[in-house]
């Protein structure tokens, strides 16, 4: 009776190693869900976007070099920079809007 246990606990653990190896070794295969938008395909390192187990959060969006204070106020239409600008500075989330692996809006992502 206690080899069947055995056997499913040590299945188990090897298990969990080898996903653990892959996220280690393919950690493109947990960030992306699917293909990314049109506007984000230059992003080479999901990290910058992605938090492992987490996924995306507004402070990655608003990092410096992305959409950061500084580039929303050089929006082209004023209207969208005072609206996205009011966002911020009302704690709302990007994700509430945003969402980068539309249908609509899809490369391929290799």
């Amino acid at each position: 009776m206690r080899k069947p246990i055995v056997i499913t606990l040590i299945t188990s653990f090897v298990g969990l190693v080898i996903v653990c190896a892959m996220s280690y070794g393919f950690p493109t295969c947990f960030y992306c869900p699917g293909n990314i938008c049109k506007a984000h395909q230059a992003i080479k390192n999901c990290g910058q976007c992605h938090i492992p187990f987490k996924g995306v959060s507004s402070s990655m969006c608003m990092s410096d070099g992305c959409h950061s204070i500084d580039r929303l106020s050089r929006l082209s239409i004023k209207a969208l920079s005072d609206l996205h600008i009011s966002y911020v500075n009302k704690n709302k989330d990007c994700l509430d809007c945003h969402t980068e692996h539309r249908e609509d809006n899809l490369i391929h992502h290799s």
